[in-house]
């Protein structure tokens, strides 16, 4: 199977995001009630976080999603 027939579509960018929320809830509570950082600083260490944990994990949840529309043979265009 060709792999530019297959389609992940919006499942890899929903599991990123979904992965990434579930991870940074934490960081935010303890950030924002138990922190005694300048707002600034909170922002900006929260953002790069996302942004960093969602670059290394979107890549794998394509992969995974890819693999998954691949081991399943399911439709493909």
């Amino acid at each position: 199977m060709p792999w530019e027939n297959v389609r992940a579509d919006d499942g890899p960018a929903w599991l990123t995001m979904l992965v990434v929320g579930h991870i940074l809830a934490p960081f935010f509570h303890l950030f924002i009630f138990r922190s005694n950082l300048p707002t600034w600083m909170t922002i900006t260490a929260l953002c790069l976080l996302a942004i960093l944990l969602t670059l290394w994990i979107l890549p794998r949840s394509k992969g995974a999603f890819m693999g998954l529309i691949w081991i399943t043979k399911a439709p493909t265009s």
